[in-house]
């Protein structure tokens, strides 16, 4: 082989590397916008599900306060209702 097509071989074989590294390149970064990408809508997912569970913990206090307001409310009916069956009870005894 001479020395001519010697250097034509390697300069070939040189702009064969440099078009798959630049195939290779061109992928990584298709690959990391793809993964910054991935990673922003991520982050937006878990922010907006941390609002989610902030308005649904909210909702969980508020119930439980009417749960705990309605309790005391059937307290003081089954009271009166206690208090209004003596009563009748009562007159019903008086007038035997």
């Amino acid at each position: 082989m001479s020395t001519k097509s010697d250097v034509t071989n390697f300069l070939q074989l040189g702009a064969k590397y440099e078009l798959i590294l630049t195939g290779l390149f061109d992928e990584v970064t298709s690959q990391r916008e793809d993964v910054l990408n991935s990673k922003s809508r991520l982050k937006e997912g878990l922010e907006s599900i941390d609002r989610d569970v902030k308005k649904i913990e909210l909702a969980l206090k508020s119930a439980q306060a009417e749960v705990k307001k309605q309790n005391l409310i059937n307290k003081y009916l089954y009271f009166f209702i206690g208090m209004n069956i003596v009563a009748v009870i009562v007159l019903w005894l008086i007038r035997l």
